[in-house]
């Protein structure tokens, strides 16, 4: 029984002396991992302070001449808000103005015409609606199409001249270039829009009428004799053709 257990003792000393043996190998091979870690670790943190130092002058500047940038692009956001609400409120100003204008201006044109509309009113973003006979009040859009070709025309017409009225005030009358303006009015509408034409603007204006209805206009010359001899030249286009 005692050789039994000296032997039982040193297979037990041999297993611990091998177990230590491994734990050792183990932990100098962790130890050598370690090192070569802290050695790694230690050539990053230089690899990194040198690129710090290297960089780090050139980086300032780049973030001063970020914020200069950013600076400027502030003030040039503020100074654009600004001319925005300027040029805003001086375009509400001018389009109330245009619109007074033409409220005042319109509807005597179109009386002179005999347009039988009521009332034009423009609104200060510059678009109209217009009251017609029965009383209705038509949007601009509507106004399109339910009034007929001719009033259509001499609406259209009167804010025409009443625009260039108001852009020649103050400086040299704009010339004007009507191309068969009266083609789908009546010859009582016509006549009258001639001698509006002729009496109220040709005094200030080149007025320029092109007409492939030369007849007609020599018809209404004969009913307003005096008016045209002495205010209208009579110039035929294809004459100019033929001697070119």
């Amino acid at each position: 029984m005692v050789e039994e257990r000296v032997i039982e003792d040193g297979d037990g000393a041999r297993l611990q002396a091998i177990e230590i043996e491994n734990e050792t190998r183990r932990l100098r091979e962790q130890l050598d991992t370690l090192a070569r870690r802290r050695t790694d670790l230690r050539v990053a943190v230089e690899e990194t302070e040198r690129r710090y130092r290297a960089q780090h002058p050139e980086a300032l500047l780049y973030r001063e001449r970020v914020e200069a940038a950013l600076m400027r692009a502030r003030r040039f956001k503020h100074s654009v808000e600004m001319a925005r609400d300027t040029v805003q409120k001086v375009a509400a100003d001018t389009h109330r103005r245009w619109a007074d204008f033409l409220n005042d201006r319109v509807g005597g044109l179109l009386d002179a015409m005999g347009h039988g509309a009521q009332q034009l009113r423009f609104g200060d973003d510059l678009d109209f609606s217009v009251k017609v006979g029965n009383g209705q009040q038509l949007a601009r859009g509507k106004a399109d199409v339910q009034l007929s070709a001719g009033a259509r025309d001499q609406l259209y017409l009167a804010v025409r001249l009443a625009v260039s009225e108001f852009l020649s005030r103050g400086g040299d009358a704009v010339p004007f270039l009507l191309d068969d303006v009266f083609v789908t009015s009546d010859d009582e509408r016509t006549r009258a829009g001639m001698k509006l034409l002729v009496e109220q603007f040709a005094r200030d204006h080149q007025v320029i009428l092109l007409t492939c209805h030369r007849k007609r206009f020599e018809a209404l010359a004969a009913m307003d004799a005096e008016l045209y001899r002495e205010r209208i030249q009579w110039m035929d286009a294809a004459a100019f053709t033929r001697s070119a």
